[in-house]
């Protein structure tokens, strides 16, 4: 994100976003189209406001929303895909966030998940539940849903 960030102001405009994302792999459409059917389908997804940018938190939403695979289309599968990293606990370490998610995202998650706490949860437990609920709460649930 930062290395794309070209004017320093931490937002990406729809072109740097566009190289950030062709660096990782995505499918955008050719270098010459500025605004394929492909790139606009993930614009949907994560400008809805349409401001012409995307702050380091619409980013890394949809980056842990394209973490385990190319779309996690229901609640339910992301978390399936949380209870995966964990040893099928309902709640997660930074550790296994570390060891299982690009950097980035995992100190997004951190930042991002409330503690858990219980008899004999660890005191770094975090509840990927919640943080889960909260984002299939938000724009991203809807607009994954309504694409699939």
């Amino acid at each position: 994100f930062y290395f794309f960030d070209e004017d320093k102001t931490q937002l990406l405009d729809h072109m740097e976003f566009k190289r950030c994302l062709r660096s990782l792999g995505f499918d955008v459409g050719s270098e010459s189209e500025d605004y394929s059917q492909k790139y606009i389908a993930i614009l949907d997804m994560i400008d809805i406001d349409r401001n012409g940018f995307i702050s380091i938190d619409e980013y890394v939403q949809f980056m842990v929303m394209s973490a385990k695979k190319s779309t996690i289309a229901s609640r339910s599968e992301l978390l399936a895909a949380f209870r995966d990293m964990t040893t099928n606990a309902d709640y997660i370490l930074p550790a296994e966030l570390n060891s299982n998610l690009p950097a980035v995202v995992a100190r997004y998650c951190v930042k991002e998940m409330e503690k858990k706490s219980g008899d004999g949860i660890p005191r770094d437990a975090l509840d990927y539940v919640k943080f889960t609920n909260s984002i299939f709460k938000n724009k991203y649930g809807y607009i994954l849903h309504k694409c699939n």
